[in-house]
């Protein structure tokens, strides 16, 4: 107990010795890689693997979380509780920000302690198991913190800076998946968001967004995924004010939004 309080301030991103402390300690790992990998390259022993897709509404295109109570019984199902650390595991770059959309459902929904480990799978340096592992069911009463969402309606009443976390391509106008039409969103920064991961791509080094932490920022990508992911990184260097579109390209271009073609 005394680990556990001493961790329920750290950071929302962990390192592999941190992430191993909270397994000791008793956290529940959710891997959010897909199912191939979590058993060909194993995962942390107990780990549920978790798909973001079925927290979502709306179809195959619509990253849209689901409504509250049914997303917290889907979480409940794989061992989340609210009394009990959450940590979750991921592929990183190699992925599309999958852990990064399971740590903003969570801690939308209010629960008070989940991390993420940096650096994904690949930075695990404990023991791994392959066979599936079973969860006991969990208490999750969904509390959402709705000044971490954004809704198509919303998105510029927040001011501060609009983040499109797509490729330059996506954001001059190439459709890749599934969208309605192609462009972005009127007013807003592309910054791909493979930066933040500190990854290095051919747009150079990431330089701050926002000089100020208390910057509002509304961050979207085509379904809500990379740019919860964003959305993680930027809590974790102490932006306060972060909003992830979970609606994004997806359903902007689908409903009508303004789009401005580069």
């Amino acid at each position: 107990m005394i680990l556990l309080v001493a961790l329920a301030a750290a950071d929302p991103l962990v390192s592999p010795s941190e992430a191993e402390a909270l397994v000791k300690a008793g956290a529940r790992v959710l891997d959010a890689r897909g199912a191939l990998a979590y058993v060909a390259e194993g995962h942390v022993p107990g780990a549920a693997r978790v798909d973001w897709k079925g927290a979502t509404t709306g179809g195959l295109f619509s990253g849209k979380l689901g409504d509250p109570a049914r997303v917290a019984a889907f979480y409940a199902e794989r061992g989340v509780d609210d009394d009990r650390p959450v940590l979750v595991v991921g592929a990183w770059e190699e992925g599309w920000g999958e852990e990064g959309r399971v740590w903003w459902d969570l801690t939308y929904l209010g629960h008070a302690e989940v991390h993420v480990l940096r650096g994904g799978m690949k930075a695990w340096t404990g023991s791994r198991e392959v066979m599936p592992a079973s969860a006991a069911l969990g208490r999750f009463t969904p509390r959402p913190v709705e000044t971490m969402r954004a809704a198509m309606e919303t998105v510029y009443d927040y001011g501060g800076l609009i983040l499109d976390v797509r490729e330059p391509e996506e954001f001059a106008g190439a459709r890749k998946y599934g969208e309605s039409k192609g462009g972005h969103v009127p007013g807003a920064l592309n910054r791909p968001w493979t930066q933040f991961l500190g990854v290095e791509v051919s747009r150079g080094p990431r330089t701050p967004v926002a000089p100020d932490p208390g910057t509002p920022i509304t961050v979207y990508c085509t379904g809500g995924v990379r740019s919860a992911m964003v959305a993680l990184v930027l809590t974790d260097e102490g932006y306060t004010s972060v909003r992830n579109y979970d609606g994004s390209w997806w359903e902007w271009s689908d409903k009508g939004g303004a789009v401005s073609v580069k």
